[in-house]
């Protein structure tokens, strides 16, 4: 298949001038070697000493313009279009920030880094999906609406921290409902909640009621415990020091 086809008709008009060209100058040679010397002279010459000279050089020449007029016309496989569809899924990510996810009990790491980590992997594979971030503690903030836009979605992920919010506590209900609130039911997107959390809501009546709202829409909500099971200390500030405090339990 030819890109530039309506270059065959320049091509073709350039091969009859280089015919004529050639006859010219073939011509032009012959009538030099006769005023120099006779015919019967000439061939006695060319006998004894045949070369192939100018033919070769011809020819190169020919092999070069026939190359560049190749490359002029582009050729290249067989071009076709498909249209493909497909339909992505509207996600919305519920993040437990309370300060207990400062706790660094996996390899090193603090929870809320890890479920980062694990978000931003996960947001680099996925496609034709709309992302939406909720951020919860012992209340909620939508920390990002829902978007196709990965990179946005990205960079609120790497603003979150426990200091978003002030009241402390786990209040999964509260995720739930606020990440149910997100999705625009008349949508013909499939809807999933992903909730990560390190703890459990102690209010489990209010908890009931908000699965059971997301069974009644028929949205899957799958959840991601985090932390180990020995636990760990959770960081809370520096003293004068430099050295690292910790929470500590009353009683």
């Amino acid at each position: 298949m030819l890109r530039n086809p309506e270059n065959l008709f320049l091509l073709a008009l350039t091969a009859v001038w280089i015919i004529l060209l050639w006859q010219v100058a073939a011509r032009d040679i012959r009538r030099r070697r006769e005023a120099f010397a006779s015919v019967k002279m000439l061939e006695r010459i060319a006998s004894h000493k045949p070369t192939r000279r100018p033919v070769v050089k011809w020819l190169m020449v020919l092999l070069g313009l026939a190359l560049i007029g190749f490359g002029l016309l582009r050729p290249q496989g067989s071009i076709f279009e498909e249209d493909v569809y497909g339909e992505g899924l509207d996600l919305v990510i519920a993040l437990d920030i309370s300060k207990s996810m400062y706790a660094n009990d996996i390899e090193g790491n603090s929870r809320l880094d890890v479920a980062k980590a694990i978000l931003e992997r996960m947001t680099n594979g996925l496609r034709d999906d709309r992302l939406g971030l909720i951020v919860f503690a012992g209340e909620t903030m939508v920390q990002s609406p829902l978007s196709y836009d990965k990179g946005a979605f990205l960079t609120f992920l790497e603003r979150v921290s426990p200091n978003l919010l002030s009241q402390q506590g786990t209040n999964l209900a509260g995720a739930i409902q606020t990440s149910l609130d997100r999705f625009d039911m008349t949508a013909s997107q499939s809807k999933v909640i992903l909730l990560i959390s390190d703890g459990e809501d102690k209010d489990q009546n209010r908890l009931q009621a908000a699965v059971d709202e997301a069974v009644r829409k028929k949205i899957p909500v799958f959840t991601v415990g985090i932390g180990s099971e020995r636990g760990g200390r959770i960081p809370v500030a520096r003293n004068w020091f430099g050295d690292v405090e910790y929470l500590r339990h009353k009683g």
